[in-house]
């Protein structure tokens, strides 16, 4: 079994939107919902669409919010983790490589912040531990 720590980095711009945290293989199943903040549509006034129902994220993975932090246990056959909003931003895909044996589980930690916000629709990204 493995366990994923994610600690949000408290940011003003984007504090509002909320991430999900999700397993690299669940991720995968659904390559058209997501998009990079480039491909991102806007409506009229700026913001980005939501394409994705929080239901579903929920389903997906777990939601976190700026200055939180989130544990996730899951199996031996996750090998990376992603981050979205419910705009279907995705974040950079973050391998797990390196964890510490922690009784039955591995853990692996992880720092996530907010880039954009302000210009831009704001987007998760993920920064490893050790950084």
């Amino acid at each position: 079994m493995k366990r994923i720590i994610v600690t949000r980095e408290k940011k003003f711009a984007g504090a509002w939107v909320p991430f999900w945290i999700i397993p690299a293989q669940i991720a995968e199943m659904y390559p058209t919902h997501f998009q990079t903040v480039d491909e991102v549509q806007l409506d009229a006034a700026g913001y980005p669409r939501p394409t994705l129902p929080v239901q579903s994220l929920n389903e997906a993975g777990r939601c976190i919010r700026s200055g939180e932090t989130v544990t996730i246990e899951c199996d031996d056959a996750v090998t990376g983790i992603y981050a979205v909003t419910m705009d279907g931003i995705l974040s950079n895909r973050l391998p797990l490589r390196s964890g510490e044996q922690d009784g039955d589980a591995v853990t692996y930690r992880f720092r996530v912040k907010a880039k954009g916000g302000f210009a831009r629709p704001a987007y998760p990204w993920f920064i490893p531990e050790d950084e």
